[in-house]
């Protein structure tokens, strides 16, 4: 790689996209052409290959193909991320998403640009500005997006826009060039999930079909790995989640971050040592809770806690990266035992102010 031009590239300078020399290019054009050819919902593999071309990809997003990227390696996707047929990237520099993005068919997001002046341009010098677009965001169908961009959170951009310019937070924007219509309000809220719960009551007597699954795995494993990503977004969000206990019949609530998935199964953690594990083997009824989605939403799971027996899944727990000071805490030396449990006979909720969007029962 020329260190120089690349510098000058991601440094949004002129450089020669001839003469930065990486393979990003090759790699991510083989990926996207076997992608493309394959049968998109199914073919796992050609997926997962051309996912590991991009920089972040999380594992629920969903691409229909054809696509079109130029290295792969500089966008980061978020998670639930949604991508109509022919979606097209020039990410010669950054492109980011944040989570929740819903993109409509033929969306094109462009980081590369060309001097106005002919006589400059035409010695194939070109610059490269970054695009970030936030979380919560539905962008519709033929929309440009222009390099050097950045669209906040809650954002819908109406079809066929050209977004030139910057587009704030909780807003409707659409046209050529884009602009603010109008903001998102309660109001929207409000209307939406009244039909949101109209939905559900006209479907309550409905007793749902078994159907097949693709990848044939057993439902409380995909309720457990959804689980496992509503409590990685409480953490994102306020840096823990909440375990509630009993105490003498009164609440008590206390903040925890440890959390592991491992075969199917949602696993906690708290110290053998503490009151808090006296409460729950004295009333072991308790419910872990925190918010999500930019304090909009927040996240219930409750049940009964069983705890595990021996030291197997508490050393795996400590083991775990980005816990660093629990394993100085919690050593043979110091007498004070992790203790891992799970919960049996539960009920997991993303909820919103007035209304339940998900439940599922374990």
């Amino acid at each position: 790689m020329n260190q120089k031009e690349w510098d000058r590239m991601i440094g949004q300078e002129l450089y020669d996209p001839f003469n930065v020399h990486d393979d990003s290019f090759q790699r991510v054009h083989a990926a996207q052409r076997k992608f493309n050819a394959s049968d998109d919902l199914n073919d796992r593999q050609a997926f997962e290959e051309l996912k590991r071309c991009f920089a972040q990809a999380s594992d629920d997003m969903v691409l229909l193909a054809p696509v079109y990227f130029d290295h792969g390696d500089r966008i980061r996707f978020g998670r639930h991320f949604f991508a109509n047929t022919g979606l097209t990237i020039l990410d010669e520099n950054y492109v980011t998403f944040g989570d929740n993005v819903f993109l409509a068919p033929h969306v094109s997001i462009y980081t590369a640009g060309h001097p106005i002046d002919a006589e400059v341009r035409n010695t194939n010098l070109e610059y490269a500005k970054p695009v970030t677009i936030g979380s919560d965001v539905w962008i519709g169908g033929n929309v440009v997006i222009n390099p050097g961009v950045t669209i906040g959170d809650d954002v819908v951009i109406g079809s066929g826009s050209v977004v030139t310019h910057d587009i704030p937070s909780h807003v409707v924007a659409a046209g050529n060039p884009c602009r603010v219509i109008r903001p998102i309000t309660q109001a929207d809220a409000d209307l939406w999930h009244c039909k949101l719960s109209e939905y559900k009551k006209s479907i309550s007597h409905i007793i749902p079909q078994k159907q097949p699954r693709r990848n044939h795995i057993p439902e409380k494993q995909i309720i457990a790995k959804k689980i496992n990503d509503w409590l990685n977004a409480c953490v994102d969000e306020s840096g823990a989640f909440f375990l509630n206990t009993i105490e003498a019949g009164r609440p008590k609530s206390r903040p925890i971050s440890f959390h592991m998935l491992k075969d199917g199964v949602n696993y906690f953690g708290v110290g053998a040592m503490k009151e808090v594990y006296r409460q729950m083997q004295e009333n072991p009824y308790v419910e872990i809770c925190g918010l999500m989605g930019k304090g909009k939403l927040f996240f219930r799971y409750y049940g009964k806690a069983v705890f595990e027996q021996g030291d197997e899944l508490a050393q795996e727990a400590l083991a775990q990266p980005g816990y660093p000071v629990m394993k100085k805490i919690y050593t043979p030396e110091s007498g004070n035992r992790f203790a891992v449990f799970h919960l049996e006979d539960a009920t997991a909720e993303k909820r919103a102010m007035m209304s339940v969007l998900e439940t599922w029962n374990l």
